[in-house]
């Protein structure tokens, strides 16, 4: 039941992958060559591009989720699109589940039409939501709004603790998702033993249970009844729900109805760790380890107002010559020693690679001298690594309105040092106006000079 995996080419439609299950769907070979075939060929035999296209949806920020109709096989699928930055570009990038896969499969034995078509409706509300996170809130108030439950918890795993995630909880009822955290997987093997060979329990012997749960510190509200599922795809186990005192007359559509979430519950939970796993692809440079500049922007949107911050720019002196002279890994390998010099600096998560051979780093709070300081430091950096770069920075103050114009800013200061580099000059004076300036980003107080004349 694995997933299918699509990745294209946005612009030219071109396919770079799919994955075992979907080449299986669309009885392709796992060898077979699909170099410069288009997506809505192979995957729809379609002669252009689909109408109901995503492409133009598409954002590294988030999936955009909907659920297609495959008229050749009959079966709806839950599709999952983003972009993903891959050989300096972005790609799409699909992964899609067939519900038949993951609801039928557990319903189709059996005909309980209420509990198949709650579980249909916790799905499609679970799927309105583009948050990984609100999806997963979202299906535990319909599970328990459904079954009239005090509380639905979600715990997951590690290696040795199991902690409590996500939790709603009846009007009324305490919360306590706080206090239900690192607790010793050992303590949870009550449960965990429950689901064999099933993958859903319920506890009919609340006396024993409540014991269990208090001496594993895994539950701090009394139970009179609980259902409980194991979160788990291929074997690989995230951890497991826990319905808490379900309505009398509910246990038994509790253990139908779980039985089927359980298992998407567990999807949303992969995916939300596929997605941060995304976003990060997008927040990280792949080659050097520093943030991205679409990370940068995001930076400058949450700093507080009126702190000033600096913005130094690092443009690498002759990057070309040594691609052209030793090859481009040489020069990959080059931008690696400039990042890492710069890291060693400012903190990583204030490095950003912003051009082929640019850099920027932030500084906050900090005042002329403490910049002075910084920039020499960073100096001293590139000569240990063994690289050369040319250096400009300015101060500003929090909110900047236009950000362009700060990088403008700092980049004018830039080429004067990498002029003076050019003309064999010492490179260690500072180049940046000697005042915070008051007014937006790029202009210049009344009476300031450069101070290069």
């Amino acid at each position: 039941m694995d997933e299918r995996v699509a990745m294209s080419d946005p612009d030219t439609y071109n396919l770079v992958y799919l994955n075992k299950a979907l080449r299986h769907d669309l009885g392709l070979t796992e060898d077979e060559d699909i170099t410069g075939k288009k997506c809505y060929e192979v995957l729809e035999g379609a002669k252009s591009p689909c109408e109901f296209c995503t492409n133009e949806r598409l954002s590294r920020d988030y999936f955009y989720k909907w659920v297609h109709h495959d008229a050749r096989t009959g079966q709806d699928y839950i599709m999952r699109d983003t972009l993903v930055p891959w050989r300096g570009k972005n790609y799409r990038f699909t992964f899609s589940t067939c519900l038949k896969d993951y609801v039928g499969k557990y319903l189709k034995e059996n005909g309980e039409i209420v509990g198949k078509s709650a579980a249909n409706e916790m799905i499609a509300i679970a799927l309105d939501e583009r948050d990984p996170d609100a999806s997963i809130d979202k299906m535990l108030e319909s599970i328990g709004e459904a079954l009239k439950a005090d509380k639905v918890m979600i715990f997951e795993e590690d290696e040795e603790n199991v902690s409590a995630t996500y939790e709603w909880k009846k009007e009324g009822v305490p919360s306590t998702i706080d206090k239900l955290q690192k607790i010793p997987r050992e303590k949870a093997k009550a449960l965990y033993q429950g689901y064999v060979p099933s993958e859903v329990t319920i506890i009919n012997d609340p006396e024993r249970m409540n014991k269990a749960l208090k001496d594993g510190n895994i539950s701090a509200v009394k139970i009179n009844s609980l259902v409980s599922g194991h979160l788990a795809i291929n074997r690989k186990s995230f951890g497991f729900v826990e319905v808490v005192n379900p309505a009398p007359d509910r246990l038994k559509d509790a253990s139908l109805l779980l039985t089927a979430v359980t298992r998407f519950l567990s999807v949303l939970i992969r995916n939300r760790d596929i997605y941060k796993r995304l976003r990060q692809l997008g927040n990280t440079d792949q080659l050097t380890g520093v943030m991205s500049r679409h990370r940068f922007m995001g930076l400058m949107q949450h700093i507080p107002q009126g702190e000033p911050i600096a913005l130094i720019y690092a443009d690498f002196n002759d990057l070309k010559d040594i691609n052209d002279t030793d090859g481009h890994e040489a020069g990959d390998e080059a931008l690696r020693k400039m990042a890492c010099a710069m890291c060693s600096v400012v903190d990583q998560n204030r490095v950003f690679r912003v051009g082929g051979d640019e850099f920027i780093a932030v500084a906050e709070e900090v005042n002329l001298d403490d910049v002075k300081e910084i920039v020499k430091k960073m100096r001293q950096a590139f000569d240990e690594q063994g690289v050369s770069a040319a250096l400009g920075y300015g101060i500003f103050k929090m909110p900047i309105d236009d950000i362009e114009a700060a990088i403008a800013e700092v980049d004018h200061w830039m080429y004067y040092d990498k002029r003076r580099v050019k003309e064999e000059q010492h490179k260690d004076q500072d180049f940046i106006p000697d005042h915070l300036p008051e007014k937006t980003a790029g202009q210049k107080e009344e009476g300031k000079e450069n101070p290069e004349q």
